[in-house]
């Protein structure tokens, strides 16, 4: 039975730059959740009991 070498050649710079990237996206992600979340704290409350956001007539 043949074994197959199946060892792959990576270079450390592009491993380290894929990660940066990486983490630098999911930092920005992270920052759009606090944001909107931010945001939606800043709404006031709903007038409405019904929850459309409309003042009740």
């Amino acid at each position: 039975m043949n074994e197959l070498d199946t060892t792959i050649s990576v270079d450390e710079a592009w491993v380290a730059d894929w990660a940066a990237e990486g983490i630098a996206a999911i930092e920005r992600s992270l920052a759009n959740h606090a944001a909107f979340a931010e945001y939606l704290a800043s709404r006031t409350v709903l007038d409405s009991d019904d929850g459309d956001g409309r003042p009740s007539a």
